[in-house]
């Protein structure tokens, strides 16, 4: 089930955690701080910041991406990276990648194209 968009992204993939048996790894899975890596630049009256969250489960990581509930507030570098207004900004748009990501992960291995979706997703 895709989260209602005005669930912050942190919440909607501790539920997903909580509720779903990935691929056969361990369910309740949680989120803490140490889940999230995040920089900073520039000076306090203008400070960005742009996180990657750490999964819990499997270790693979997942940098802030286009959250399209504060797409006015990021801005993207020459390198590809995301840069918000508030470090919780990005970090829920690196949550929001994430849950977006095991979602659709979880939903194609329920449909049996399991190592499909693997690949696809990590290109």
């Amino acid at each position: 089930k895709m989260r209602d968009r005005n669930t912050h992204p942190i919440s909607a993939l501790t539920e997903f955690y909580r509720k779903t048996d990935f691929f056969g790894q361990n369910k309740g899975a949680t989120l803490t701080k140490v889940n999230f890596v995040t920089w900073y630049d520039g000076p306090d009256h203008v400070r960005r910041f742009t996180s990657a969250l750490v999964c819990p489960i499997d270790g693979e990581i997942f940098l802030s991406g286009n959250w399209t509930h504060h797409e006015d507030d990021c801005r993207e570098t020459n390198d590809g990276l995301k840069w918000y207004k508030s470090k919780k900004r990005a970090e829920g748009a690196a949550a929001a990648v994430t849950h977006d990501c095991y979602s659709l992960r979880y939903q194609l291995s329920r449909d049996g194209v399991q190592e499909e979706a693997r690949l696809l997703l990590s290109s």
